[in-house]
């Protein structure tokens, strides 16, 4: 249990389906950088060397 001063998340949504990099269940890095744009609602997500050293980026709409 968290401390009532600390962050806690309402909603969580696995995306390794969306992911293009993913070799197994054991993978510790599936992402590398996240980022929301609150006026636009966009949800920016950098896949970690996805397409050889190079990161893939991710962009979901998300209703808030």
């Amino acid at each position: 249990m968290r401390a009532t001063h600390e962050p806690q998340p309402y909603a969580a949504v696995n995306i390794d389906q969306a992911l293009f990099n993913i070799r197994s269940t054991r993978q510790k890095r599936h992402v590398s950088t996240v980022a929301f744009d609150r006026a636009h609602g966009l949800l920016y997500v950098l896949e970690y060397r996805a397409d050889g050293d190079k990161p893939l980026v991710h962009v979901w709409h998300v209703q808030t």
